[in-house]
């Protein structure tokens, strides 16, 4: 009964306060323990009962492990494994060396669920023109019809980095580089071609703990990302009768102690959130006058929820409804907050591209990009084409100091990021991958051990990728 509280009281229709429901709830739980002291139970249900208990107790415990799990090595069969699907041995056998001023500073920055302007203003009546205009006025070339390989951030910066689809690995290579970065391609060619590797704090555990000669962070969150009461927490707080804590007399305004240090708390979590992304926005061109060159990693939790930021770039605190998670706005209002989180992304970054182009003194590559599109029209559980197609719908955009984009097209898709870059500036000769979309079970409906089915989008959902050349 503690833990249907909440579940409960947003079921009803009737409005009365929280206070009121407690004594009914209080009335109804004496009544059954009454009957429990005078009915016997076979001994099933109390094994049911305490099974249930050890349920409870997993998941914070699972959250307390996973994040003191440490991240390892690919072994030497998982890295082989790699290098013969990316073809490897082939396309760098004959490297030509380049000087360091010949070689280009790298920036690799993603946006996470950052949506394609064609469907920003499809289906959110959003016209992001003036920020792609902004972007090819700077030499920019926009990928205009640009998708994400899967739907998901592990799965595509996987493939992104390792210049291959990750579904083809065997099922022990697929599951050892399951969110974990700390081996990819891209960072050891780059590591052998004598670059530094920079990564910047994102506060997600696979991008957090990828290789990097230098890590970078804000003085407040430098110790590893917790949030201060995660999703399961939250959930019971919403769902149980630990939503007292954050609610008054009226049942809905947040007025005792207890609340106002909870929210504290959430508030104090999404103030980390933003100056984690602010931190790393104003220090991307710290190295650009630099002689050393650089490839620097930047993984931007934003537009994806929480929504940090209200109009004109304003800070947003505890959001006052009774949803799950409680940073997020009533569901009617998601894709006008999910708007205001793209605006202020555009102003920042365009801020940021200025002033690497205007501080470099060697040849650069710029990547903006999403790892995967908008996911409010995506239900894992019963996949549409709709919601395949949104998600996997991504802002992607390449700057070369050269301005020779002759191998790009508009439909080009992350996997095939580097192999192009590399090919372009390293002299590699890595042919180009199908340009294809995968969506997948979700994750909960999988036993522990076993591999996702990787359903092919263009067969299941007619989204298919046409490989359409277009002079930039």
């Amino acid at each position: 009964m503690f833990y249907s509280f909440g579940q409960i009281q947003d079921s009803l229709n009737v409005t009365f306060s929280s206070s009121s429901l407690v004594w009914l709830w209080l009335l109804v739980f004496l009544l059954i323990s009454y009957g429990i002291v005078k009915q016997d139970f076979p001994e099933s249900f109390t094994k049911y009962l305490n099974f249930f208990s050890i349920i409870l107790f997993i998941f914070p415990m699972s959250t307390i492990i996973f994040f003191h799990l440490p991240v390892v090595d690919l072994d030497r069969s998982d890295t082989d494994v790699f290098a013969d699907l990316r073809g490897e041995a082939l396309a760098e056998q004959y490297l030509p060396s380049l000087a360091p001023g010949e070689k280009p500073d790298i920036y690799y920055i993603i946006f996470d669920s950052y949506e394609r302007a064609d469907k920003l203003l499809e289906l959110y009546g959003y016209d992001n023109s003036d920020f792609i205009s902004s972007l090819e006025q700077r030499g920019f070339y926009v990928l205009s019809s640009s998708r994400s390989n899967y739907l998901n951030t592990t799965y595509s910066l996987n493939t992104s980095l390792n210049m291959l689809y990750v579904h083809n690995l065997p099922k022990k290579a697929f599951f050892d580089s399951f969110g974990n970065l700390n081996n990819n391609h891209v960072t050891d060619f780059l590591r052998d071609q004598d670059y530094q590797i920079v990564v910047f704090k994102s506060g997600a555990k696979d991008t957090d703990e990828q290789y990097a000669d230098i890590f970078l962070a804000p003085l407040e969150a430098q110790n590893l990302y917790r949030p201060p009461i995660n999703s399961f927490e939250q959930l019971l707080f919403k769902t149980s009768m630990g939503r007292l804590l954050l609610q008054g007399e009226t049942g809905h305004q947040p007025s005792t102690a207890n609340s106002n240090a909870i929210v504290a708390s959430v508030n104090r979590e999404l103030s980390q959130r933003r100056e984690t992304i602010s931190y790393a926005l104003e220090h991307l061109p710290d190295y650009a006058a630099e002689a050393q060159n650089h490839y620097l990693f930047a993984h931007i939790l934003l537009p994806h929820i929480p929504f940090l930021y209200g109009p004109e770039g304003q800070s947003l605190d505890y959001q006052e409804n009774l949803g799950h998670f409680w940073y997020e706005p009533e569901p009617e209002n998601y894709d006008e907050y999910y708007i205001y989180q793209i605006e202020y992304l555009n102003t920042t970054i365009i801020s940021t591209i200025d002033r690497i182009l205007e501080d470099s003194t060697k040849p650069v590559i710029i990547i903006l990009q999403a790892d995967h599109g908008d996911g409010n029209y995506l239900d894992p559980d019963n996949l549409t084409s709709v919601g395949v197609d949104t998600r996997s719908s991504i802002l992607n955009a390449i700057y070369y100091s050269d301005q020779d984009y002759s191998d790009f097209y508009p439909s080009l898709t992350p996997v095939n990021t580097f192999r192009i870059i590399f090919n372009n500036w390293f002299g590699t000769s890595y042919p180009l991958l199908p340009d294809e979309v995968y969506a997948n079970e979700h994750p909960s409906e999988l036993s522990p051990n076993q591999k996702p089915n990787f359903i092919d989008a263009c067969l299941e959902f007619n989204i298919c990728i046409s490989h359409v050349e277009e002079a930039p």
